[in-house]
């Protein structure tokens, strides 16, 4: 709460003018009386001593009542750093709730998820330590639309992976880049331009290593997959190649451009 400064400021006020009043009568008084100015350095007692410690009052009013005013200005300036604190501290506040609602977008450096591999075949292993960001439950949802979303990585995939089928890796990108709402069983209301062709690290992170034919996790929800899938990653060793996945034993491998005999699973944001 507060002070009304500005208040007691006007009761300050109103005195010193009540006195400056009271002197100013004290002092046409003393001055008929006597014929002569007032000289208050002159007084030697009695109404004249008053009026001087009454003078020296005055201006000592003056003194505290400019005081004042300097006081209420730093006290306005305090308060709005003040409230400037409380503003940044609550953004910090509502950062921090995203933060530990939220472990993967604010963990210290990319976050890794676990492999899907629960089985331990030596101590220290995989399965033994489990190390990485722990997979959502569910892990994909169907979203009634032709696609489903996976919830640990936030992609959108095409819920069909068999419906565009084998091409080469150059059709294999325009055809993503291509895809719209209506075509290949979709209905998700998006256009030209909102699929791509998944990256290697898009493509290889619907692998289960806990798994074998197909290496993909419990609860996939994707139909008609088949084997061998483009990504849009060009082979480094051979610029001709690019990379694909098999879903059946989650390797990866790498072919030339041209070759057909290679499926199209497109993904987007």
């Amino acid at each position: 709460m507060k002070i009304k400064w500005e208040s007691i400021f006007k009761a300050f006020t109103i005195f010193e003018v009540f006195v400056g009043i009271l002197g100013m009568l004290l002092l046409v008084s003393i001055t008929e009386a006597a014929g002569k100015p007032f000289d208050h350095h002159e007084a030697k007692g009695g109404m004249p001593v008053c009026l001087h410690k009454l003078y020296d009052s005055i201006n000592s009013l003056k003194v505290c009542n400019t005081n004042l005013v300097y006081a209420l200005t730093d006290l306005e300036t305090c308060n709005t750093d003040i409230d400037q604190a409380r503003v940044d501290l609550g953004i910090c506040n509502a950062a921090l709730s995203v933060c530990e609602s939220n472990q993967v977008s604010c963990s210290e450096g990319a976050p890794v998820a676990k492999t899907g591999q629960t089985t331990s075949y030596a101590a220290g292993d995989d399965g033994d330590l489990q190390a990485g960001v722990a997979l959502t439950a569910p892990r994909f949802i169907d979203n009634s639309d032709g696609t489903v979303t996976d919830n640990l990585t936030g992609l959108i995939w095409m819920k069909n992976a068999g419906s565009i089928g084998v091409s080469s890796w150059g059709n294999a990108v325009q055809s993503c880049s291509t895809l719209a709402n209506g075509s290949y069983e979709l209905s998700d209301g998006s256009y030209a331009g909102d699929w791509r062709l998944p990256n290697v690290r898009e493509l290889y992170s619907l692998v289960d290593f806990g798994h074998y034919n197909y290496a993909l996790p419990d609860g996939h929800l994707f139909i008609n997959v088949m084997s061998n899938y483009w990504s849009s990653t060009t082979y480094a060793g051979n610029l001709s190649y690019a990379i694909y996945l098999n879903p059946i034993n989650g390797f990866m491998s790498y072919a030339n451009k041209t070759g057909g005999n290679v499926y199209v699973l497109c993904v987007r944001n």
